[in-house]
């Protein structure tokens, strides 16, 4: 069998053995079908009487891209995500330009400038990252991801309309988020090991409900906990962006203030966020309690310390409690 022997090669430095007579593939004769598709170059409106070879341009910054004279090409070794390369194509021996090819590895899912009532949903199953979004969507619309082994998960809903909804679940590590939403948006999050969830730019009416079941050994603590232990911590004097200021008649820690009379104290405010890990509140809760054998409480008129805690205490009408 004999081939003929191109006069300049489609790559740079290299010998090139050519596969058809004259310049390249009949327009007629490139693949439609095939592992990846039809050829790429069949959007560029090749003419069927025509005789077309191509060179590759630029090669994608994952994986690699091989080119066959018949137009066809293999891109292998990618990591998951979406990635592009280009491809000079000559028709009758003259450049027609570049293109630009996108390949898609792993699990990418995306819906963008949509109408109401759409669903978008994405998964893994085995060491695959699954990232999904919504993207200046309308009403309604709805979004969920997940991966059950060795993967995690980014999901998001932004510019959205009201009554939009995301879910993301994972057995390893998710965070999802709603951004510049409006009312009656929700986020639903499971994991069981981490799990970080946002709100911002929002209306009223929307929530983000998030369940973590496993933070730390056999430990488990709820979001609804989680607040709990952060308001306690504060109420001990312990965030030092939050100081306790009380008087006669009112106890204040950031949001949160109580009326104090002979009968009581009524608490009003909204929830505060947690800001640290659980583990040190309750280290922290502990020793301001004086629980802790190896590090004694210490109180004066103006100050109280135990281990690495320092308060300040001031004031005559109004006690300020500090932590510095």
């Amino acid at each position: 069998m004999t081939f003929l022997v191109a006069s300049s090669s489609p790559l740079s430095g290299k010998f090139v053995v050519k596969k058809y007579a004259g310049w390249g593939i009949l327009g007629a004769d490139i693949p439609t079908t095939g592992d990846n598709g039809g050829s790429p170059v069949l959007n560029d409106s090749p003419q069927a009487g025509s005789e077309y070879h191509w060179r590759l341009e630029t090669a994608p910054s994952s994986g690699t891209v091989t080119i066959y004279p018949d137009l066809t090409f293999t891109h292998t070794g990618a990591a998951d995500g979406v990635w592009t390369w280009q491809y000079r194509l000559y028709e009758d021996g003259v450049s027609q330009g570049v293109s630009t090819v996108t390949d898609t590895f792993g699990n990418i899912a995306t819906l963008s400038v949509s109408e109401s009532a759409d669903t978008l949903s994405a998964s893994a199953t085995v060491d695959n990252v699954v990232n999904a979004s919504l993207s200046v969507t309308e009403s309604n619309d709805s979004i969920s991801s997940s991966a059950t082994i060795d993967g995690g998960i980014a999901a998001s809903l932004i510019v959205t309309e009201s009554d939009d909804e995301l879910a993301a679940q994972s057995a390893i590590a998710l965070s999802s988020a709603l951004n510049t939403a409006d009312s009656n948006d929700s986020v639903v999050s499971s994991t069981e090991v981490g799990i970080d969830c946002l709100s911002s730019l929002s209306e009223n009416s929307d929530t983000i409900t998030a369940a973590a079941f496993i933070l730390s050994g056999s430990n488990a603590i709820t979001v609804e906990s989680m607040v709990r232990l952060a308001e306690i911590w504060a109420r001990m004097e312990l965030d030092a962006t939050k100081p306790l200021l009380t008087s006669a008649t009112q106890l204040t820690i950031g949001t949160i203030s109580q009326d104090i009379s002979t009968g009581g104290a009524v608490r009003t405010g909204s929830a505060l966020v947690p800001t640290i890990d659980p583990d040190t509140m309750i280290a922290e809760v502990w020793q301001r309690l004086g629980l802790d054998p190896d590090n004694a409480l210490t109180q004066t008129n103006t100050s109280i310390d135990v281990g690495n805690i320092h308060l300040t205490v001031s004031g005559t009408d109004i006690l300020t409690v500090q932590r510095v």
